[in-house]
C-alpha cells in the first residue's frame, strides 16, 4: 500500500514538476531536502525534464540513501543490479535493499527476496529470504506472504507446514494477491 501512495505522489509530482523550476529542486536537495534529491534522482534516471543521465541518478539516489530515504536505497539498489550509473554490484544492492526495507520500502523487502532466492550474485540464501518475506508480510505486502507460502509448502529454508503455507497464501489472497489464492485454494483441495 506505501509503495502504491508512493508511485501516486511520484506521477503527480511529475506532473507538477513541469512548473517546478529545477534549479530550486537542486538548491532543495542542497540543503537538505531528501523528497527533492529523490525526485532529482527519478528525473536523471528517467531522462525527465533533464538529458538522461544514471551517473547523476545514483548520486543524488546516494545522497538521499544516506540520510535513510528509503525509496532512495531502494532505487540505488536498483541500479546496482542493473549496472547503471554504477559498476554492477548485488551484494551492494543486497545491502542499499536491506536498508530500505528496514527503513519501511517494501520494493526493497521484495527486491532483497528476489536476490536471496535466485542466488543471483550471491549466495543462495533461503533463510535471509524467509527473514525479509516475514517482514514484508507482517507489513501487508501480498508477495512477501506469497512467498513464505510457497517456503512452507516447498520446504524452502524452512520445514514442510501444510497448514502454515495455507495460511500465508490466504493472507496473500486476502491482500489481494490471485497467486495466493491460487495456493489456498490448492492446499485446501489437498
Amino acid at each position: 500500500m506505501k509503495r502504491l501512495i508512493w508511485i501516486i505522489s511520484l506521477l503527480f509530482s511529475v506532473v507538477v514538476a513541469k512548473d517546478l523550476n529545477l534549479k530550486e529542486l537542486e538548491i532543495s536537495c542542497d540543503n537538505g531536502d531528501m523528497d527533492a534529491c529523490f525526485y532529482l534522482g527519478y528525473f536523471y534516471k528517467y531522462g525527465k525534464f533533464v538529458e538522461q543521465s544514471y551517473h547523476k541518478a545514483a548520486e543524488l539516489y546516494q545522497k538521499a540513501c544516506d540520510n535513510d530515504y528509503a525509496f532512495a536505497c531502494s532505487a540505488l539498489g536498483d541500479l546496482y543490479v542493473s549496472g547503471k550509473g554504477v559498476e554492477l554490484n548485488y551484494r551492494k544492492a543486497a545491502k542499499l535493499y536491506e536498508k530500505a526495507c528496514d527503513n519501511g520500502d517494501l520494493w526493497g523487502c521484495g527486491s532483497l527476496i528476489n536476490l536471496y532466492c535466485e542466488g543471483e550474485g550471491l549466495k543462495q540464501n533461503y533463510q535471509n529470504a524467509i527473514k525479509s518475506s516475514q517482514k514484508a508480510c507482517d507489513n501487508a505486502n501480498s508477495l512477501g506472504c506469497l512467498n513464505l507460502g510457497i517456503a512452507y509448502e516447498k520446504a524452502k529454508g524452512v520445514r514442510q507446514d501444510y497448514a502454515i503455507a495455507k495460511e500465508y497464501f490466504g493472507k496473500a489472497c486476502d491482500l489481494g494477491n490471485q497467486l495466493g489464492c491460487d495456493g489456498y485454494k490448492r492446499l485446501n483441495n489437498r
